[in-house]
């Protein structure tokens, strides 16, 4: 039984316990209607629920029997159900409106005039090859109300309870409806369960972590009308959503669309296919207000519409879906700007590494988790690369240790082979290195300029992040880089953490230092060390003076630490870098700080050798540090 079958059973039982209630009535519905009797003999509370339980059967046998005698061939499901629910608006509205059942009920003689009349207004918006079904059924239906009424005078309170609230809901849907079929002849009802729309295949081993747990509770629980799931190429945006969509599809949910929404002209194009799928006519001028008109016209739903990879919150202005039940769930790569717009957004991070872990062993069949967590970490956790990873192991018959090995030793476009059996369109670092021209392709030359300071600087210095005031210090012009910055952060680029420190994740970094070259990349991270060491230390107020030793020796040490910054090291200029920040933490009284530059020591010292310049001056700053802070045998060992 479909929703306009059941409106008609909901429809008839309204209309009957109205004809019951009202004193010295004549049956409005029926044309060769006698004097109605509001009592019946023996009728009881328990044989009163069963023929109200007994109403939907009737209506699925009455259709049945119908449509067999007198639908034409050419008539689809669609329009019989079109057929259906006018009968249904026409019983609500004799059960809500006093005026048309007044006149209704004038007496036997008014009553084949006066609804005829009515239903006349609706027998013209319904294609032919239904209307001789719809005058029968309507003929028919009368006769039901009229057989009914008289049991609906025995209702206990827990029937009268329950009807009351279908009372409720039926008026809410007669509002919803009637505008479709009085001011929009073309709108055509959803019927059947609609798919529209290139869904994306699933990847193997869907991890549900936590986002999608969220996301499932809002969409089906909270009954979310918006909500947007934002992050980093790569984060597995269009994953969540997707399954989400499988899960709509396999409760069955009338309608679960689609739509690529990378550009407003793509949008307003599926839109148009959407309205053609489901059956709308869209003769109007303006077909994409026609199709948005009539979902936002429709029954209550649930109903789900995807659109994936939102370019520009404002290229959806003006096309957001709206109706009872309907979710409109989007992804896009940008921050800024959602909530302001009604928008709930859930943010999509890389996987942490346990779930990292478990999608490689269980989708390679190799308990070798060390492996895997490198693997992990090479990778910086994002979905897209683990997935690609797990292609290539499979098809090249590797094993996670090899794929380590490749990764550690060579370029990550030649360490991870694109498979075109992959669900991806494009390779992993490639599809990096896309996002990253994207975001840089919205900026002014200037402001480009500065931003791939700023990624380079992010690059190569600590993993763990770059104090955001340092990026916006880089370059000559202040406001453009703070654009700069804004922009990469909120194209998903890199993050601002609640410390104000900004990240890349390693992949990202690892694509940046790959693709443009350690050189610029070097002299980009060269250019905050010296302005912060050899230039803001002598200008700060002692409280900011404190801070800016404390992170610049951490950044010193993160470039001592990590194998891919330790080149940075062999700059002229790292020297006197490194001797001055050991000079001011010393006498800011910062002797853990400066003690624990011993790290940068000692990785200089495999480095370079134990009487390389930069390792003579950090041996005799961190010495002196040690005797300030009251070591001297540490102090002696660096001596």
């Amino acid at each position: 039984m479909d929703w306009s079958q059941r409106l008609l059973s909901t429809a008839i039982v309204l209309a009957a316990r109205k004809m019951a209630l009202d004193e010295d009535v004549s049956t409005p519905l029926k044309a060769d209607a006698d004097q109605f009797r509001p009592s019946s003999p023996g009728a009881n509370e328990a044989q009163a629920e069963q023929r109200i339980n007994g109403v939907a059967n009737s209506v699925a046998q009455l259709i049945e029997q119908l449509e067999r005698e007198y639908v034409q061939q050419d008539a689809d499901a669609q329009t019989l159900s079109e057929a259906v629910a006018a009968a249904a608006m026409i019983l609500l509205r004799f059960w809500r409106e006093p005026a048309l059942g007044a006149s209704a009920r004038q007496g036997p003689h008014s009553t084949p005039v006066e609804l005829p009349r009515v239903a006349e207004g609706y027998r013209e918006l319904l294609d032919e090859s239904v209307r001789v079904f719809f005058d029968m059924l309507l003929k028919a239906v009368r006769v039901t109300v009229s057989d009914l009424a008289p049991w609906l005078l025995h209702l206990s309170a827990p029937a009268l309870d329950s009807l009351t609230q279908v009372e409720q809901q039926a008026s809410e849907t007669l509002n919803q409806m009637e505008g479709s079929f009085s001011g929009r002849p073309s709108l055509r009802f959803q019927t059947r369960p609609v798919r529209f729309g290139q869904f994306p295949r699933r990847v193997t081993g869907f991890v549900e972590r936590v986002q999608f747990t969220e996301l499932v509770d809002r969409v089906f629980n909270d009954s979310a009308e918006l909500t947007v799931l934002t992050g980093m190429r790569g984060s597995g945006k269009t994953q969540l959503a997707a399954a989400v969509a499988e899960r709509c599809l396999e409760e069955g949910w009338p309608l679960v669309a689609w739509l690529n929404a990378d550009s407003r002209d793509g949008i307003r194009t599926q839109l148009a296919g959407l309205g053609e799928q489901i059956g709308f006519n869209l003769e109007s001028a303006d077909p994409i207000d026609a199709c948005l008109d009539a979902l936002a016209s429709c029954p209550v739903q649930d109903r789900l519409i995807v659109l994936d990879g939102v370019a520009r919150l404002r290229d959806l202005r003006g096309l957001v879906p709206e109706g009872p039940g309907i979710r409109v769930l989007a992804t896009t790569r940008r921050q800024h700007g959602w909530r302001n717009h009604g928008w709930d957004s859930l943010r999509v991070d890389a996987f942490d590494r346990s779930e990292s872990i478990r999608l490689l062993v269980t989708e390679t069949g190799q308990d070798d988790q060390a492996s895997a967590g490198i693997l992990a970490e090479q990778l910086g956790d994002l979905p897209l690369g683990l997935a690609q990873a797990t292609v290539d192991i499979r098809v090249s018959d590797s094993s996670l240790a090899h794929c380590c090995e490749q990764l550690q030793q060579m370029p990550l476009e030649h360490a991870l082979t694109w498979h075109a059996s992959s669900i991806y369109q494009v390779p992993f670092p490639n599809a990096l290195f896309m996002a990253i021209q994207d975001a840089i392709g919205r900026l002014t030359a200037d402001e480009q300029r500065v931003a791939r300071h700023q990624l380079g600087a992010l690059s190569v210095l600590s993993v763990k992040g770059v104090p955001q005031r340092w990026l916006h210090s880089l370059g000559d012009d202040e406001a453009a880089a703070r654009e700069a910055l804004s922009t990469l952060i909120d194209y998903s680029v890199c993050e601002l953490g609640d410390d104000h420190s900004v990240t890349l994740n390693p992949a990202l970094a690892r694509v940046i230092r790959e693709t443009w070259g350690a050189h610029p990349l070097h002299e980009s991270a060269l250019s905050i060390l010296v302005k912060i060491a050899l230039g803001r230390l002598d200008q700060e107020e002692m409280l900011d003076k404190q801070r800016e030793v404390s992170d610049l020796v951490s950044q010193l040490r993160a470039v001592a630490k990590q194998q891919h910054s330790r080149e940075l090291l062999k700059h002229p200029e790292m020297e006197r870098i490194l001797n001055l920040t050991l000079q001011r933490a010393i006498e800011l009284d910062r002797t853990q700080e400066a003690t624990s530059l011993a790290n940068s020591l000692e990785a200089s010292t495999e480095v370079f050798g134990f009487n390389h310049p930069i390792v003579l001056t950090c041996r005799a700053r961190i010495a002196e540090a040690q005797q300030t802070a009251g070591s001297p045998s540490q102090a002696d060992e660096l001596s």
